[in-house]
């Protein structure tokens, strides 16, 4: 695949997971909204679109440019959704804004411990979507948003 096209595709599952985060800040209570963010991955696993989060399970050796370059084609995807979204009059920015403390409040060593529950959580839901088993996907995005995982791309748009 050339640079162009991983970037594009990294590009569109940005703006998946920027929109699925928008639906997400709309829900005030979070559990309707941590469902429908599950429509943002099954939309880049149904469009094979490249989001970090399902790639950096699966990256062979001397794939890692690749994967940079996935992770800034996703936070440039977020960051359009973003734009849209601070026109929005739901106080999107408010419930954004709890989020991003509480992750700042959690300290680099306890949030990178628990990145690795989104981590494997995506890609075991990622494997099985590849087997043609998208029910992992509704189950598994609701899992590490109730757990409180961070989501790396997720908190991007929460951070723009």
């Amino acid at each position: 695949m050339k640079i162009e096209q991983i970037l594009r595709s990294a590009v569109l599952a940005g703006i998946c997971i920027g929109i699925a985060g928008f639906g997400y800040l709309a829900d005030e209570k979070g559990i309707v909204g941590a469902v429908l963010f599950a429509f943002g991955l099954l939309t880049v696993v149904s469009y094979s679109l490249k989001l970090y989060t399902g790639t950096a399970g699966f990256i062979k050796k001397g794939e890692t440019g690749q994967l940079l370059l996935i992770l800034v084609g996703n936070i440039i995807g977020c960051l359009l959704v973003a734009l849209i979204a601070r026109c929005s009059p739901m106080h999107l920015q408010d419930t954004a804004q709890k989020i991003l403390e509480g992750r700042l409040a959690t300290g680099p060593l306890k949030g990178g411990v628990l990145a690795i529950g989104c981590g494997f959580i995506m890609t075991t839901a990622v494997t099985f979507a590849r087997q043609g088993k998208n029910l992992p996907l509704l189950f598994g995005v609701p899992l590490f948003i109730v757990c409180g995982f961070p989501h790396c791309i997720a908190d991007a748009f929460y951070y723009l």
